[in-house]
């Protein structure tokens, strides 16, 4: 389907005089996590191999031997299914853990985009950021009970914490 888009963009540009414009994607990628079954870190992981792959291709069916260059927007470490485990914050852990755990995550190259109050995991509740972006980190890191201690402050779970607007990864 990308070799399309790209083909329809170039008619359109050819019809208005400019064929010979070289064409760039901008940016492009596959959401992660929304409220739609399709948002997955594995759909978002095929989408993105596949999109590499392409990227190696010279051409498309109405321009051969023309290379397209392709900007992948929030490229991320997959995230490995963990057979219904999650890491959450315990329930007796300190304002203060919690907010260490927080920054410490987001100081080891987890996106933490999606707990700003902007994002689409964004709750008031200190407990319910910490949870989600410790199992984030927790998930990434293959799920070992090392990356759910968090200075005894981690707990693993076998009840997925995942609520309508947030979907926790597994």
């Amino acid at each position: 389907m990308f070799d399309e888009v790209m083909d329809a963009t170039y008619s359109a540009m050819n019809a208005l005089g400019y064929g010979d414009v070289d064409i760039a994607v901008g940016e492009t990628g596959w959401p992660s996590a929304c409220d739609a079954a399709w948002c997955t870190p594995q759909n978002a992981a095929n989408y993105n191999l596949n999109i590499i792959k392409l990227a190696q291709n010279i051409g498309t069916p109405l321009m051969p031997n023309r290379h397209i260059d392709i900007y992948l927007f929030a490229l991320f470490k997959p995230v490995q299914p963990n057979n219904g485990k999650w890491c959450v914050a315990k329930q007796e852990a300190t304002d203060a853990q919690l907010g260490a755990n927080i920054d410490w995550v987001c100081s080891q190259g987890i996106d933490c985009k999606t707990i700003s109050p902007s994002g689409t995991c964004f709750d008031n509740r200190l407990k319910t950021l910490a949870s989600f972006i410790m199992n984030v980190y927790y998930q990434s890191n293959g799920g070992s009970e090392d990356a759910c201690s968090f200075g005894g402050s981690g707990i693993v779970v076998t009840t997925d914490p995942s609520t309508s607007t947030c979907v926790e990864p597994n």
